[in-house]
């Protein structure tokens, strides 16, 4: 299980590294409407370590 981040905020749980993909292209298009400027996307591990690290400009 997987914490996701965005702007440092937890915003859920994915199971694991096949489910990155949908994560972000969901986070993306919420983001479009909330964000502007710099979104970071972090997934960490169960014990706080990032696994995965995305960041996009809006």
């Amino acid at each position: 299980m997987w914490t996701v981040k965005v702007n440092g905020k937890v915003i859920g749980q994915i199971q694991d590294e096949r489910a990155v993909d949908n994560a972000v292209k969901k986070i993306l298009e919420r983001a479009q409407q909330r964000y502007h400027g710099m979104v970071s996307i972090v997934f960490e591990d169960e014990k706080g370590r990032p696994v995965r690290v995305v960041g996009f400009h809006l």
